[in-house]
């Protein structure tokens, strides 16, 4: 179960650097895109 843990914690950090990374170049027009395939997949 750690590990799992471990895992998922990992993933928030990279997705958030990840995103940090997109806000500091102001690429709002692709964040907004990315949220909306996530959306249209996940729904």
């Amino acid at each position: 179960m750690d590990d799992v843990g471990k895992n998922e914690d990992l993933s928030e950090a990279v997705c958030e650097a990840a995103f940090t990374v997109l806000f500091r170049k102001k690429s709002q027009k692709i964040i907004s895109e990315i949220f909306l395939l996530n959306y249209i997949f996940n729904h």
